[in-house]
């Protein structure tokens, strides 16, 4: 006899395999799917109606440099458990903290903490100290310091460095292995032999925070560069007489990244987006700073000061300095707002993300998989979250989902 299932969704729409079906969902108490059809699997089960809701996978999100007051780069392993519960809660269920443009030795220090936190959160199964369910780290976003200074964005120029392979295969020791991701700009001396080094030592380069030329982007997907770093934003615009790595990008067949909050991009660029690149190449990010889950006033980001009004944060001069949102806000966004197709939308946010890091993915009720899940009501009625289940448990859903 299997172990019996604690809780059933009956009748439900299920994104699975890229569609939605409706269909019954059942998981055990190890936090496994289950087969709801099975007498064992419905014995003692708390069952929940999922007429006239959608459930969609818990979120990923691969670029995010903090939350609830919290940022990768303090070097903190107990901020990063304060990241991992304040995403658990608003349905990100995997995420990869990133990196700012510091100084190599602060890089160096948030990598060591980044590796510390990982050891005790799998110790402890995706658990905090009260209980609550974390999101699980899937590795690490490398944001800077190879970039451009000319695309700096809200990245501190003092600290820019030239890419260096012996750096990184640092930053990846200091990590223990857990670094998945490292942006450079294509234009800078030694990029293409970085971004081939990278790729072959198992990490994914990606373009951004870049001034580069259509042709110095193709020659940088062709060496092993297979992604780009918050398309449209910190890079050259599309221009017809200059293409820019934008199109390099979709022709190369690469992966884009989207900030879809409203705010970095206007929605007719989110759909036009979802239009060049494919759903399948698209992932939605947050790239969400401390501020995010905070009230208004001013914080740092990368030893920067940043002020945050609703959901923006700009530096002095206006510069946008990451997002205030979370990932499943702008899922909605890119929904409700911009017009992309709601399976569309948990693709990139779900399903892209976690292959671009490597990471197993789980569809809706797929037996043995891991039950992480979040249930909202239709787009017609704002897509409001009903539940959110991380790793087989509820996490209690943050205010205003």
């Amino acid at each position: 006899m299997g172990s019996k299932a604690l809780h059933v969704i009956k009748g439900a729409m299920a994104f699975n395999d890229g569609s939605f079906e409706r269909r019954d969902i059942a998981w055990t108490e190890d936090g496994a799917y289950a087969d709801p059809k099975s007498c064992d699997a419905l014995a003692d089960a708390e069952i929940q109606d999922g007429k006239g809701l959608y459930v969609i996978p818990g979120l990923c999100d691969i670029h995010l440099h903090g939350a609830c007051g919290a940022d990768m780069s303090d070097g903190d392993p107990e901020g990063l458990f304060k990241m991992a519960k304040w995403e658990a809660a608003h349905g990100t269920t995997s995420f990869c903290p990133a990196t700012m443009t510091i100084a190599g030795d602060a890089i160096l220090n948030a990598m060591s903490s980044a590796r510390e936190f990982y050891g005790h959160a799998q110790e402890s199964s995706w658990r905090g100290e009260d209980g609550a369910a974390l999101a699980r780290m899937e590795g690490i976003y490398m944001e800077g310091p190879f970039i451009s200074r000319e695309k700096c964005g809200a990245q501190d120029p003092r600290h820019v460095m030239a890419p260096s392979l012996e750096f990184l295969k640092k930053a990846q020791e200091a990590s223990g292995g857990l670094v998945r991701f490292a942006v450079l700009a294509p234009e800078e001396d030694g990029a293409v032999e970085f971004a081939h080094g990278a790729f072959k030592m198992g990490i994914r380069p990606c373009v951004g925070h870049t001034a580069c030329s259509y042709e110095q982007a193709i020659e940088a997907f062709k060496s092993g560069a297979c992604e780009l770093t918050h398309t449209f934003n910190a890079m050259p615009p599309m221009l017809h007489r200059a293409p820019g790595p934008i199109p390099a990008a979709a022709l190369a067949g690469a992966s884009a990244e989207l900030i879809a909050d409203g705010i970095h991009i206007e929605d007719p660029m989110i759909a036009m987006a979802f239009r060049i690149f494919g759903e399948e190449k698209l992932i939605l990010i947050s790239d969400s700073m401390r501020a995010a889950g905070m009230s208004d006033g001013a914080y740092t980001l990368g030893g920067q000061e940043v002020f945050v009004k609703g959901r923006e944060a700009r530096l002095k001069d206006g510069t946008l300095a990451g997002s205030a949102s979370c990932l499943l806000s702008c899922l909605k966004n890119a929904v409700l707002r911009a017009h992309v197709p709601l399976e569309s939308a948990v693709t990139a946010a779900a399903v892209n993300p976690r292959r671009a890091a490597g990471a197993v993915f789980s569809g809706v009720g797929d037996i043995g998989g891991e039950a992480s899940f979040i249930v909202l009501t239709p787009p017609e009625e704002g897509l409001l979250v009903r539940r959110i289940v991380v790793h087989g448990a509820d996490a209690e859903v943050a205010p205003g989902l």
